[in-house]
């Protein structure tokens, strides 16, 4: 990812240009957990991972699972961040790098239409997303006896 955008473009000292990725190497995925969710956060938890250039509805998720927890909250280099305070960050091993979608069919020549074909989209280093961490599950019996519970005070 090239950071500069302009031929003869001054940059200040100290700051990055570019960063590299190398291909040869897992591709693993980045999550901002806030101060107050990393506690429920473990190693080996479930991941559902939505990309944002390809669309939950027409793409589906990726499945990971976390494997690494930062030991330490990392400070927002700028105030207007998403997150507005400290985070950590947790890193996810996803299960495949791809999504595929069934795309429509279309009609030969005698207007016959041909079978719907899936293909595969690759993930690729720098694309935005969400990330939800399955923290527990629950029947929706107990879910609603628990929201029950809180409203009552019972």
């Amino acid at each position: 990812k090239l950071e500069l955008r302009n031929p003869g473009q001054t940059v200040q000292a100290g700051s990055a240009i570019a960063q590299i990725v190398p291909s040869d190497v897992p591709l693993v995925i980045k999550a901002k957990v806030t101060s107050q969710d990393i506690a429920r956060i473990q190693i080996g938890q479930p991941v559902q991972i939505r990309i944002s250039a390809l669309p939950f509805p027409d793409y589906g998720t990726l499945k990971g699972t976390v494997s690494e927890i930062a030991p330490d909250a990392i400070a927002p280099q700028n105030p207007t961040n998403n997150l507005g305070a400290a985070y950590y960050e947790v890193s996810i091993k996803p299960e495949q790098t791809y999504l595929t979608r069934i795309e429509s069919p279309s009609s030969n020549l005698f207007g016959a239409p041909q079978a719907k074909l899936p293909r595969q989209y690759s993930i690729q280093s720098g694309m935005d997303g969400r990330a939800d961490i399955i923290t527990g599950q629950e029947t929706v019996l107990t879910f609603v006896l628990r929201k029950a519970r809180l409203l009552t005070d019972w």
